[in-house]
């Protein structure tokens, strides 16, 4: 199933990402792309943690690395609070399906989003949901750095 799922995506075009702009929504977002990200979770290098102690990314990169490669983008959504909820949802059909309806902030963002999320749900691949089993990544300990080379937009 993992090299079928390969396959059929194998030439998926990626380019409307380029033009795509995010929700202005009072949660922090990154689109990141994944390969750099990865590496910069491997080697500990432009990234952070939420709470400002030292990211542990073992964990986080080994996840990573099990994500089918037809996958080049992530969504990092970043909750506003005293213990911030920070998790890397995959650009994929069923996955930005699960987040619409779920409540943000205000009335505003959460239609804002969910408006978003109609605009752009035709647009990715829609992955077995059995190859995303540990999706989403909590990445609380290693968000990027502004001025990472992964961060493709932010809001």
């Amino acid at each position: 199933m993992f090299h079928e799922a390969q396959s059929k995506y194998k030439d998926f075009d990626w380019s409307f990402i380029q033009s795509l702009v995010l929700p202005d929504v009072s949660e922090q977002l990154y689109l990141v792309d994944l390969n750099p990200y990865k590496d910069d979770v491997r080697n500990d290098v432009d990234i952070h943690s939420v709470w400002g102690s030292l990211p542990d990314n073992d964990e986080v990169y080994a996840l990573l690395t099990q994500l089918p490669n037809v996958l080049k983008y992530g969504l990092i959504i970043i909750q506003d609070g005293m213990d911030p909820d920070c998790y890397l949802h995959p650009l994929d059909k069923q996955d930005l399906l699960s987040l619409k309806g779920l409540v943000r902030d205000t009335e505003s963002d959460t239609k804002q989003f969910d408006n978003w999320i109609d605009q752009i749900v035709e647009k990715v691949p829609d992955i077995d949901t059995s190859l995303l089993t540990d999706m989403p990544v909590e990445v609380t300990a290693c968000v990027p750095d502004d001025d990472s080379k992964a961060i493709v937009k932010q809001n």
